[in-house]
Order: structure tokens, then C-alpha cells, then sequence
């Protein structure tokens, strides 16, 4: 990747909604370059798509929380669409939402879910 391919897709990271032209500006490049940058950046999969990162604290969720699993079976891709299908409509209805669940290996695990949670008196038995 080209230098001012990294400091577009740097500036995006930070502020997905930045025109090309405030990029151009904040990177001291030309507008067309910026865009042609973007595209690219797009087209071989470097940018899979802009998203919004919410206030959780704001929306009432105040715990991240990282577990590790280790899953003594491999299983397919079939198999973990279908877990992470489950998992996601399970706990909907509860007091947190995942926000994450893949595959991995590292540290004596296979599997990483992250999900955020409301704290209320109850959970802490205060």
C-alpha cells in the first residue's frame, strides 16, 4: 500500500464521515487523489464499510467484557455462522448485546466473544 493510501485510511478510522476534500486538505493532497485512494482502498477490500460507533455509556451500557474460550472441536464455517446466528438472537432480549464472536488462536484459546452490559444494583448486589 502507497503512503497516502495508509493516511487515508488513517484519517478514515478516525472520522469515517470526513469528505474527501477535508481529507485532502488535512493530508495535504489533491481532492482527485484522495478519492482515487478511497476507491481503491474500497475495491481491494482494505475498507469493508463505514460505520457508527456509538455512546454506549450514553445508551446505558457500562461494562465491556472480553471472554476467551477454548473449543475442544473444530468447527467449520457453517457451524460457527450458525453459533454466532444463536448467540446474537439469545441474547438480545437480555440485559447486554455481543458485539463480537470469532475465531482465533492465541494464549491457550481458540475463540474471542466481546459484549457490553448495563450495570444495574442488582448485578453488583448493592
Amino acid at each position: 500500500m502507497r503512503e497516502i493510501e495508509w493516511k487515508v485510511l488513517s484519517e478514515l478510522m478516525k472520522n469515517a464521515k470526513i469528505s474527501d476534500r477535508e481529507l485532502a486538505k488535512k493530508i495535504r493532497s489533491s481532492q482527485p487523489t484522495i478519492t482515487r485512494a478511497r476507491r481503491k482502498l474500497e475495491k481491494e477490500g482494505y475498507i469493508r464499510e463505514y460505520t457508527v460507533i456509538p455512546n454506549f455509556r450514553k445508551l446505558g451500557y457500562e461494562i465491556l467484557a472480553v471472554t476467551l474460550f477454548k473449543y475442544k472441536k473444530r468447527f467449520d464455517a457453517e457451524k460457527i455462522k450458525k453459533a454466532k446466528k444463536i448467540l446474537g438472537e439469545s441474547f438480545k432480549e437480555g440485559p447486554f448485546e455481543i458485539i463480537m464472536a470469532e475465531r482465533g488462536m492465541g494464549g491457550g484459546y481458540n475463540a474471542i466473544m466481546m459484549s457490553i452490559h448495563r450495570t444495574t444494583n442488582l448485578l453488583w448486589g448493592l
